[in-house]
């Protein structure tokens, strides 16, 4: 296919661009504990035309920026942040010559790895900056040692809001991740012997500061952009022998449904109908986690949350939801090279002590998509301690909330 040249002389300036956008992170640290979710699309890139882009033309090299008419690609905004340190050289009180091998990997396909949330499938292309840092002067006294430095700068391309599939509200984004430049830390022998025999490290440390200093003006931070292009499948293709072919491919494919059928009704709808506190104690017998607690639990049915607030509740208790404790969503598709899954995630927060247990239950085509009436039990995590067995806690999971939920849906919708 072709790139509309608006876009492909826009897109990475603003990818690469200095501004930081905070990643989502869980608040509670009990994600560690627990896998994370099963990713649920967008569906893989199955097409026989798909539209592509090529890594090494629009991501690696790019031409060129709409406003500057700069190449903006990673390895040019790379090079040009170490043309304009080059040629400070021997401006300041203090410099070096810069020198990088830059080194790309093979796209591939990765899954985000949230614990408590749907994840999705996203193409990612890596690349790391190995930086040679020479020709050091510190108050026009040339140092003669050397430094080493290194980068790595991950592209990730999604497919955002493709779930529902069928709407076709997926739009291909690109997502870029830049560390900070990081000065090694490591000297050569002769250096720690003569900087710290001579003026107690001082020097050395000195020169590592100057020059993690200059480093810190290269770019860095995670910044996000539509490319503007629909989507509801994605993939990426590597070719180990002639990684210049290397290309990330995506569609959207508009979905036929059986005998003209309507997707507003081919929905799945999961209501909560029971929650029970169980009973979770500890080898002292001490209760796991407080005798009275007061959780509210966070359920995922595909990409659509539902909230039930929870009474405070004791061991054994039992709560039932009122009716509209139920979501709905559209069946996932199911065509003969690619079967969907209803994912159900469910949280159990601990609200005032922001504790959060997590689990997931996965049904498919083969299991009617989870239709009937089935148990998820929320854990929780307890430890103890047995020297015999490890110096380190040992961990243990129980179940600590039992939920009902009963699933009901439409014939199983095909493509």
């Amino acid at each position: 296919m072709t790139i509309s040249r608006r876009y492909r002389r826009c897109m990475l300036r603003i990818a690469l661009a200095f501004a930081v956008a905070a990643a989502a992170s869980t608040a509670s640290a009990q994600s560690n504990y627990y896998p994370p979710t099963p990713p649920q699309g967008p569906p893989p890139n199955l097409s026989n035309s798909s539209q592509n882009l090529t890594i090494d033309t629009f991501v690696t090299r790019h031409c060129c920026d709409a406003t500057t008419g700069a190449h903006d690609g990673v390895y040019d905004q790379v090079e040009q942040a170490i043309a304009e340190n080059n040629a400070a050289y021997g401006t300041g009180t203090s410099g070096a010559v810069v020198t990088a091998t830059k080194t790309r990997y093979s796209p591939w396909m990765y899954a985000t790895q949230y614990t408590d949330r749907p994840n999705q499938r996203i193409a990612q292309i890596s690349y790391f900056i190995d930086y040679d840092i020479d020709n050091i002067y510190w108050h026009g006294v040339s140092y003669p040692f050397s430094r080493t430095a290194g980068q790595s700068i991950d592209i990730q391309i999604s497919c955002e809001g493709w779930y529902p599939w069928y709407k076709g509200n997926g739009q291909l984004t690109l997502t870029s991740i830049v560390s900070a430049v990081t000065l090694d830390a490591g000297h050569s022998v002769l250096e720690d012997t003569f900087g710290g025999i001579l003026w107690n490290n001082a020097i050395p440390d000195y020169v590592d500061s100057q020059i993690t200093a200059k480093l810190s003006r290269f770019p860095r931070g995670t910044h996000k952009t539509p490319l503007g292009f629909s989507c509801n499948t994605l993939g990426a293709q590597a070719f180990p022998d002639s990684p210049q072919f290397d290309q990330v491919l995506w569609d959207y494919v508009r979905p036929r449904f059986p005998g003209g059928g309507n997707p507003v009704f081919d929905q799945i709808s999961v209501q909560v109908t029971k929650v029970r506190r169980l009973t979770v104690h500890d080898l002292s017998g001490a209760t796991v986690y407080y005798p009275v607690e007061s959780p509210r639990l966070e359920l995922y049915v595909g990409y659509q949350p539902l909230v039930v607030e929870l009474p405070q509740m004791q061991e054994g208790q039992v709560f039932f939801p009122s009716s509209n404790a139920v979501v709905s969503v559209p069946t996932p598709p199911a065509t003969a090279q690619y079967s969907g899954q209803n994912i159900i995630i469910a949280n159990m927060w601990q609200v005032p002590q922001n504790i959060e247990d997590s689990t997931f239950l996965v049904f498919d085509k083969a299991t009617d998509f989870g239709a009937g009436t089935r148990i998820v039990n929320t854990p929780k995590i307890w430890s103890y301690l047995n020297p015999r067995v490890s110096r380190k806690p040992i961990i243990v999971h129980s179940n600590g909330y039992e939920v009902t939920l009963q699933i009901s849906g439409p014939p199983i919708l095909t493509q």
